[in-house]
């Protein structure tokens, strides 16, 4: 494998690992359940009657603000997943290059 190509995937591999370690995984997974929870609660807030208006625009508000943590959530999951199994794959490139440098 030349060079060039073998320093972009190390510095592509080495940038998948920095993003890996910045976010939080574990914490996605709870502020998922977390804002479901309160998006479920505010569902059904919602079915009941209404009393004043400006207690609907703190209840949209609020709802923004659950729909956007959770969708923020699913960003970081689908992230880590995608970041370990490409990580996978360009460790196994890299070592089927050394395999075949050593072979030459």
């Amino acid at each position: 494998m030349d060079s060039d190509i073998t320093l972009s995937i190390v510095k592509e591999l080495e940038k998948i690992n920095i993003s890996r370690s910045k976010y939080s995984y574990r914490g996605a997974w709870a502020t998922l359940f977390v804002s479901i929870v309160y998006l479920t609660y505010l569902f059904f807030k919602s079915l009941g009657p209404i009393t004043e208006k400006a207690n609907v625009w703190v209840y949209v508000l609020f709802f923004v603000i659950a729909l956007l943590l959770m969708l923020q959530s699913f960003y970081v999951i689908l992230s880590h997943i995608i970041n370990k199994k490409l990580s996978i794959i360009i460790k196994s490139i890299l070592d089927l290059g050394k395999l075949n440098n050593l072979s030459k």
